[in-house]
């Protein structure tokens, strides 16, 4: 019916039909729905509701993992405390002996000299290697 219709406007009738069988629809839908939830229901009752210790071990483990040092916080300051020191300890250097490199020197560049290394690139100066290199 969608396809013969989809290029002319609907008569009275064929409205009519088509709200009939859409409401029809509708309904099967709902049934249908029902017919599952009635059918989850029973077996929720024949198989009960599992509230055993393992069940509460269970929730009771989540809710530890799900607090802070195995503590539920409320209070924003805390949790946020807790967040911060959580990723500090995590971010950390490993505490390790690093070598040491006693009397021995190395060539040192100067402040002016890293100046020069770290401001930002020139237009001309590109240009300037960029012709250099053709």
């Amino acid at each position: 019916m969608e396809e013969a219709t989809a290029d002319r406007q609907l008569e009275d009738n064929e409205r009519a039909l088509r709200k009939q069988l859409q409401q029809q629809l509708w309904k099967a839908t709902q049934t249908h729905e029902s017919v599952l939830r009635q059918k989850a229901r029973s077996r929720w009752i024949k198989e009960g509701d599992c509230n055993s210790r393992y069940f509460h071990l269970l929730i009771n483990s989540r809710r530890r993992s799900n607090g802070l040092n195995g503590v539920w916080k409320d209070e924003l300051a805390a949790v946020k405390e807790e967040v911060r020191r959580f990723f500090s300890q995590r971010f950390q250097e490993a505490d390790y002996d690093k070598p040491k490199l006693d009397e021995i020197s190395f060539k040192t560049i100067t402040s002016q000299q890293n100046d020069m290394l770290v401001e930002r690139f020139q237009e001309e100066e590109i240009k300037g290697r960029m012709k250099l290199q053709k």
